[in-house]
C-alpha cells in the first residue's frame, strides 16, 4: 500500500509520527519520494506529495505583499516541486501521481468557487504534465499583473509543452475536496481522479492502467 498524508494529517504537528505509524504498519509514505511498484503487466512508478493550495487560472495565488501571503504562495510552489522531483526520479514507463490537493480544477466542479485556492494548485498539474517551472510562475504572475491568466489572453493553449519532453503520467490522484467531482484532466490531457471516499461512493475504488478505467 502506498499514500500520501492529508491536511488533517498535520493539525497536531504530529505528522511525522503518523508517517512512522502507517510505515510500521507496512504503508509507504510518500512526501517529495518516489517508489516502483513491480505488477504482473509491469512496473508502474508512483510519486508522491501531499500538495497545498494555490488556486487555477483566474485565481491564483502568487508571493506578493505581506509575508503571510508570500509563505502561502512559496509552499505551493515548493510541494509543487517535490513533486517534480519526485517524477524526475523515476525512469519507468507507466507512471502515476499521487496528491492530496488536487492538480486541475476539473475535479473540484461541485465545491464552492471561494475553495478552491485552498484545494489545489494549477503548479501540481505543471509537476505532472512536465511545464517547464518558469511557464507555471508567469501564469501566476499574469494573473497578478493583468488580472488574466496569459494561457487565457492565448486561447487557453499550454506554455512549451512539448509532447516529446512531457512527463509519463498516466493517472493523478488526489482526494480532499469532499463535494467534487471525479473525473478530470490537467492542462495537458493527464487523466485526474477525485477518490476522496464521498466523490467516489465508497471506501476505494480500483483503476486499470494504462486505459485509466475504473473496474470497481
Amino acid at each position: 500500500m502506498i499514500a500520501v498524508l492529508g491536511n488533517h494529517d498535520y493539525d497536531r504537528g504530529e505528522e511525522a509520527v503518523l508517517a512512522e505509524m502507517l510505515t510500521d504498519a507496512g504503508v509507504t509514505v510518500l512526501e517529495g519520494a518516489a517508489t516502483v511498484v513491480d505488477t504482473a503487466g509491469g512496473q508502474v512508478g508512483i510519486a508522491g506529495v501531499k500538495g497545498f493550495g494555490g488556486g487555477f487560472a483566474g485565481c491564483t495565488v502568487a508571493e506578493h505583499g505581506e509575508k503571510e501571503m508570500k509563505a502561502f504562495g512559496r509552499h505551493a510552489a515548493t510541494t509543487a516541486q517535490a513533486l517534480r522531483d519526485a517524477l524526475g526520479q523515476l525512469d519507468v514507463g507507466l507512471q502515476v501521481a499521487l496528491t492530496h490537493y488536487a492538480p486541475t480544477r476539473d475535479t473540484l466542479v461541485g465545491e464552492p468557487l471561494e475553495l478552491y485556492p485552498f484545494l489545489g494548485s494549477h503548479l501540481l498539474g505543471a509537476a505532472i504534465d512536465g511545464e517547464p517551472v518558469s511557464s507555471a510562475e508567469r501564469k501566476a504572475e499574469d494573473l497578478h499583473t493583468t488580472g488574466t491568466p496569459d494561457d487565457e489572453m492565448d486561447g487557453g493553449q499550454p506554455h512549451n509543452l512539448v509532447p516529446g519532453k512531457r512527463r509519463q503520467v498516466r493517472l493523478a490522484l488526489h482526494g480532499h475536496a469532499h463535494y467534487g467531482t471525479e473525473v478530470g484532466v490537467t492542462p495537458a490531457g493527464t487523466a485526474v481522479r477525485n477518490v476522496a471516499a464521498p466523490v467516489i461512493g465508497a471506501p476505494f475504488a480500483v483503476y486499470q492502467l494504462p486505459e485509466v478505467v475504473r473496474i470497481r
